[in-house]
């Protein structure tokens, strides 16, 4: 084969430049740290990058934000419901005080008001927010847990309730009436103490009034304090006793004249509110509770029964019925639904790994009960009874001073009405005390709901750590295998780059000796 000067000057140009690329391509690796610049260099360094740099993206976006959110969650959450665990320890404790029988109406009203600030700070915790989101409210974060202002708003509510909602409460009867002085007095009867009580018989509790609390007091009442017995429904209706007879349920109000009657209508018949007949239920619009008779108490105290109500009208502090009930709001009219809410399992969960999903939030329902309210509230009722009946006994004081009420036959009568008076406060006295000492138990109940949950918020942070260091792990673990997939070693591509500049340069130099001589230097 005849070799011209033509093909050894092409043959060097293409070795040249070959020598070239390569010096090229190292001075690349070595300027950007990669091994491929395009996927056409090497095709499975390529693929093995993306799918490394697929798989980083997702790992990061859970590190960086998916776990940092719900640390900083459950952390506000368990830092919040400690403070609410605190506070109810400390009610507690003034609980016990007022339990003490030293303490007189005076104290025990102080202990009552510490107890109410505790209170309203418990609901003002319920109101924390992560990142303008309310934490306890499940879905509705943007609706807080309470009414922050006196509401004219009107909700018809069901409650679900069963025999673990039934209590038993004692009340002061045949109480002491003093409105007209000794001239009210029945003389005629021959029972002192029955004289002294207008010819009722003395004072007297009774400890076995079943009954259901409800969430709400003030209830079936519109704007302007209509009782509408219409709007309340307890189901089932109508159960036999075990006499056979049927229950019947009654609603009862106040009037203005401080009685109760059917419908809080004063042209109705007037009843004693805690003491309907045996197969009678009563239901107290103005204090929200459902007596029952002793047969009608037997005949639903195993049974799941339903209450529907309608409460217009919400204070300030009061808990939103949405984040607890089955329930429906109406607009200003008062007869237009405005929003129907149902009480489900509102879990907010967050992608904390792959495939795998952690619940971050606790709902205010399960531990913000009306209960903390309600049980407080009858506490401040037993108290306010307490101070009536005092003030009732400073008034016969005052009487028995009065010259008008000087004679003989007065003085003996209002003595007797005093020692009826002093009776019925020893029976409330009695009452308040054993209500202070059953309400230590309550809120020590509420406390454990509340530890309860900080419990579980602890063990889904615990596993929430576990997934974080597994995370973690696993992008140490990636990124040296991206890095060992596309990164160069640096000292072993500036000896390839100097080799290589080498055989550039030693090219260049034989191409000059090679292309040195030409046809016509032989002619």
């Amino acid at each position: 084969m005849r070799i011209t000067n033509g093909m050894m000057t092409n043959n060097t140009l293409s070795h040249i430049n070959l020598n070239k690329l390569n010096v090229d391509k190292y001075s690349t690796q070595e300027s950007t740290g990669k091994k491929i610049q395009r996927p056409s260099d090497d095709p499975i360094i390529a693929i093995r990058a993306l799918r490394f740099r697929s798989q980083l993206t997702e790992i990061s976006h859970y590190l960086d934000k998916n776990v940092k959110d719900a640390e900083s969650w459950l952390s506000l959450t368990e830092e919040v419901l400690s403070g609410v665990s605190d506070t109810l320890s400390s009610m507690q404790k003034y609980l016990d005080q007022g339990a003490n029988d030293p303490l007189d109406t005076q104290d025990r009203g102080a202990v009552i008001k510490t107890l109410k600030g505790y209170r309203d700070q418990i609901y003002q915790d319920a109101n924390y927010d992560f990142a303008g989101r309310r934490i306890f409210s499940g879905y509705k974060t943007d609706t807080d847990m309470i009414f922050a202002t006196n509401e004219n708003v009107k909700y018809q509510i069901t409650e679900q309730l069963n025999y673990n909602d039934f209590d038993t409460i004692s009340k002061v009867f045949n109480k002491v009436d003093i409105s007209n002085g000794p001239e009210y007095i029945d003389s005629s009867t021959n029972d002192t103490d029955a004289a002294a009580n207008n010819g009722k018989p003395s004072p007297d509790d009774k400890t076995d009034i079943h009954r259901l609390r409800l969430a709400y007091e003030g209830l079936i009442t519109d704007k302007n304090g209509v009782v509408s017995p219409a709007d309340f429904t307890l189901s089932p209706q109508g159960i036999l006793t075990e006499n056979g007879d049927a229950c019947t349920m009654t609603v009862v109000a106040p009037a203005a004249d401080g009685k109760y009657y059917v419908d809080g209508d004063p042209t109705k018949a007037e009843v004693d509110p805690y003491r309907p007949g045996d197969n009678e239920i009563y239901v107290l619009s103005d204090t929200g509770e459902v007596i029952f008779g002793v047969d009608a108490y037997k005949a639903y105290r195993n049974e799941p029964i339903t209450v529907t109500y309608t409460k217009t009208g919400f204070d300030k502090g009061d808990l939103r019925p949405e984040h607890f009930f089955d329930c429906t709001r109406y607009k200003e009219d008062g007869t237009t639904e405005d929003v129907k809410f149902d009480s489900h399992q509102q879990d907010i969960n967050y992608t904390v790994n792959f495939n795998q999903k952690l619940k971050v939030n606790s709902e205010g329902k399960n531990f913000f009960s009306h209960d903390v309210i309600r049980d407080l509230d009858d506490l401040i009722d037993g108290l306010n009874e307490l101070e009536l009946i005092e003030d009732k006994i400073k008034n016969i004081d005052k009487m028995i001073a009065d010259p008008g009420y000087a004679g003989e036959e007065d003085q003996k009568k209002l003595k007797s009405m005093k020692e009826a008076a002093e009776k019925e406060r020893a029976l409330q006295g009695d009452i308040v005390q054993k209500g202070y000492e059953k309400s230590i138990s309550l809120y020590s109940k509420h406390q454990a709901t509340v530890d309860a949950e900080i419990a579980d918020i602890g063990s889904r942070d615990s596993r929430l750590q576990l997934n974080k260091t597994r995370l973690t792990n696993q992008k140490t673990t990636l990124e040296d295998l991206k890095s060992s997939n596309e990164d160069i070693n640096l000292p072993e591509t500036i000896i390839q780059l100097s080799a290589a500049s080498m055989v550039y340069d030693a090219s260049l130099s034989a191409a000059s000796k090679v292309i040195t001589k030409s046809l016509l230097d032989y002619l």
